[in-house]
């Protein structure tokens, strides 16, 4: 009975890509318990000293009158440069590009990159101990998942320390405006030193592991400190120094705007510019560059210490600024924490339904994530295909072409069906599973385009229609095939049982996929 089921979500396919599932299972939010931990918590030194008010009504006041009047641009941003001086300074610049970041749907991680003001840090620091950042307003929880995975993945150029937290204002700063403005939302703080290019390749490929569609990225940095006590004036005397620092500030600007980490630092160099966040805007810089995608850098607000004070002896700038997606589709996608929990699920349910005795009347998908932590993202509907294969030779691939059931739900669902119920293969024996090789393809929801002109090899995924005839490939077949536009599309018509040259009359939709494994 319940095989009979499965043919509902079944169409047999050729490499990889299969016909469109219909499912009844209905969206399910996982809560998990996990044992408790001892709260270790980084106090919030820098209110004591008066950079913002350690009194809860006198900062809600103050953050709320940031607030008032303020609308953001339409913007979808994700990201942010943020200035970390004491609120009365730079509070109004820093709250206005933390209100522009996306708050709907609510951030699931937010990842701070702090300045080494004191030096000693090469590469970068994360907490040791600490699991919770204190601010007046409420404490914020560390991410530990997420700064373990950096622990473990951005090595040698990572360093486990509490103490530089205990003294360095430029994440702590931010905290009180986040819990504020997006609630109890986990934080990945990071306090980032010096890097080369290489050091930097290895840190940028582990930061982007923990990024997710729900993840915001905030760089802190102040811009330009010139004058008395801070070593630097690169104006003559009688300059006009607002537009001059406006200028130098507006040069770096042009870098970060490009998300040019090499131009921002030679830009440093070229003109000795006292950006004190260099580095850790260089990196988010880097960070953003890997999503593939064209994003629109917009000033959120620009001024300095001079304009507060109306004194220019010295000043520090102060620009804040945000990160745009310039239209839909996948960004990020799912990070590689989420990745791996799907891809346990998956194997755990091949390794279940393929042992001797096994009834499919007693599946039930919620057996797989018993020990598992369901984040919002995994339980939203979605869209995934799991193909497995065993010698690097396609084995079983079933999946969705819409977003039918939780995603974690329709990986379990699919996974038990690439391996008992694609029609092409043998049903998958439990002596096979040591050897089989676990691929997930997570897929934005299909788009018509006008001709098949429009379909990019490599990048899109097709669905062919023609008449009742309908078949599909995802986005890996052709490359992995070396396949040319034509000759996959010949395949594609094929599979459709359709004719070779009938792919010429037939209509199209494209889709995206997250591929892992």
């Amino acid at each position: 009975m319940f095989k009979n089921i499965f043919f509902i979500f079944i169409v047999t396919l050729v490499l990889a890509g299969c016909e469109k599932k219909r499912t009844g299972s209905e969206k399910k939010e996982m809560t998990i318990k996990t044992p408790e931990v001892p709260k270790i918590t980084a106090p919030g030194t820098f209110a004591q000293h008066g950079w913002y008010p350690k009194d809860v009504s006198t900062l809600k006041k103050l953050l709320n009158d940031y607030q008032k009047g303020f609308k953001a641009d339409k913007c979808s941003s994700f990201a942010a440069v943020v200035p970390h001086a004491g609120y009365r300074f730079s509070g109004k610049a820093a709250a206005k590009a933390i209100l522009t970041l996306r708050q709907n749907p609510r951030p699931l991680r937010v990842i701070i990159l702090g300045v080494n003001h004191r030096g000693g840090v090469k590469g970068i620091a994360v907490p040791d101990t600490f699991n919770h950042f204190a601010t007046p307003l409420g404490d914020l929880p560390v991410d530990t998942a997420a700064v373990n995975f950096l622990r473990k993945n951005a090595m040698p150029w990572v360093v486990p320390d509490d103490n530089v937290f205990k003294t360095e204002h430029s994440i702590e700063m931010i905290l009180p405006m986040i819990r504020h403005y997006s609630g109890e939302v986990p934080i990945v703080p990071i306090i980032v030193g010096r890097f080369d290019a290489d050091m930097r390749a290895v840190l940028v490929k582990a930061l982007r592991s923990v990024v997710n569609e729900r993840t915001i990225i905030i760089a802190s940095s102040d811009f330009t400190h010139r004058g008395e006590g801070y070593n630097y004036e690169p104006f003559p005397p009688g300059a006009d120094l607002p537009s001059e620092v406006k200028k130098l500030d507006f040069g770096a600007w042009d870098s970060i705007k490009d998300l040019d980490s090499d131009a921002l630092m030679s830009y440093k160099q070229k003109t000795g510019i006292t950006m004190c966040g260099i580095y850790p805007v260089s990196l988010l810089l880097a960070v953003l560059k890997t999503s593939g995608e064209k994003l629109n850098g917009q000033v959120t607000d620009y001024y300095t210490s001079g304009d507060v004070q109306k004194n220019y002896k010295s000043s520090v700038s102060y620009l804040s600024a945000n990160f745009c997606r310039m239209g839909e589709g996948m960004h990020f996608g799912l990070d590689r924490l989420q990745q791996e929990k799907l891809l346990t699920i998956a194997k755990r349910v091949v390794e279940k339904v393929t042992k001797k005795g096994f009834s499919e009347n007693d599946f039930s998908a919620d057996e797989f994530i018993k020990d598992m932590a369901i984040d919002p993202m995994l339980s939203e509907k979605g869209a995934p295909f799991v193909t497995l294969k065993k010698n690097h030779n396609l084995r079983g691939c079933i999946g969705h072409l819409s977003a039918v059931a939780p995603l974690w739900e329709a990986v379990a669902l699919n996974a038990m069906a690439a391996a008992l119920f694609d029609r092409r293969f043998k049903p998958v024996t439990e002596e096979e599973v040591k050897n089989l090789e676990f691929d997930i393809s997570v897929l934005t929801p299909p788009r018509a385009v006008q001709s098949w002109q429009e379909i990019t090899i490599g990048k899109h995924g097709m669905i062919l229609k023609y008449g009742k005839r309908r078949a599909t490939f995802l986005p890996q077949v052709a490359p992995e095939n070396k396949w040319d536009l034509e000759t996959t599309l010949k395949h594609l018509s094929r599979k459709a049982g359709l004719s070779g040259e009938d792919w010429k009359k037939a209509s199209y939709e494209v889709y995206e996929a997250q591929v892992f494994k």
